[in-house]
């Protein structure tokens, strides 16, 4: 750790002693809820992994920070690696780095066709070629020209199966949390009219019902070009927490919150309510 970092545990550790009392002894890890002596580390709010992604950082635990990373994050991340909308399907194929951490696979009509890279492919095997980060690709496929060429016109396909949804959720909570554990341990940096992400900017949005009981935070997480949407409860209100868990059962999909800032001492509300529209239907990242 370097002296900025020391500089911001010093500040964490004061505005936990505001809170406590007494001031923690090495670190209180706002995941574990513990205080141990263990080694400590800058900790971004979003993987930098991520392009474009906010350089906000706090500490926290080493131990802990790794773990999300080895087990979830290094999931998540991979979601930016999909097929951008310009490029042909058959080029991730072609990308040697893609491939190996999405393993994607070649299908005609629903039949596995095995692929690879190769310079020379033997004449039993059928060759094209793919125009990749403006150079031309050999792909050798295991079936013979004769039989590609008479399947040109059936439904081929590049599919990449990947099931993210763990990774991803975890990793979204654990950005969303920190990043509340950021805002509200020290003061936030004015926004622009763009939400840029909570980890970002400091803006968020407070779910309301009716006039009064505001039930749950919206963080906002931006992973390059994708923002995501963290729902997470307001613990220190019983019936907050009672409609929390009711939205998450029901088939209601609606949201309606209120943008909010945090300045270091007090919530800056919108008097303005926005829609959300939650969908609860299971979908596959």
């Amino acid at each position: 750790m370097n002296p900025s970092d020391f500089k911001k545990l010093d500040v964490l550790r004061k505005d936990y002693a505001s809170v406590a009392g007494e001031p923690f002894q090495t670190f209180f890890c706002p995941v574990l809820f513990r205080d141990e002596a263990e080694e400590l580390c800058r900790a971004h709010l979003v993987n930098q992994a991520f392009v474009g992604a906010s350089s906000r950082w706090t500490i926290q635990r080493k131990d802990v920070d790794g773990f999300f990373g080895a087990f979830f994050e290094s999931d998540f991340v991979k979601l930016q690696l999909r097929r951008a909308p310009e490029e042909e399907p058959f080029a991730i194929l072609a990308d040697r780095d893609r491939s190996r951490r999405l393993e994607p696979k070649v299908y005609l009509d629903d039949k596995r066709i095995e692929h690879y890279v190769a310079r020379d492919v033997p004449p039993q095997h059928s060759r094209f070629a793919v125009d990749f980060g403006g150079r031309t690709v050999s792909l050798g496929l295991k079936l013979h020209p004769d039989e590609t060429l008479a399947a040109a016109e059936q439904n081929w396909e590049v599919r990449i199966e990947k099931d993210l949804r763990v990774g991803a959720c975890v990793s979204l909570l654990k950005a969303g949390h920190l990043a509340l554990f950021e805002m509200l341990g020290c003061p936030i940096e004015s926004g622009g009219e763009e939400l840029k992400g909570t980890a970002q900017d400091g803006l968020l949005y407070i779910c309301t019902r009716g006039t009064e009981l505001r039930w749950a935070f919206l963080i906002l997480v931006r992973t390059g070009p994708t923002a995501h949407a963290v729902l997470v409860p307001v613990f220190e209100d019983p019936i907050a927490i009672d409609v929390f868990l009711k939205f998450l059962r029901n088939r209601d999909e609606e949201i309606r919150a209120a943008l909010t800032k945090f300045d270091g001492k007090q919530w800056l509300v919108s008097n303005d309510l926005k829609r959300f529209h939650w969908p609860k239907s299971a979908t596959l990242l």
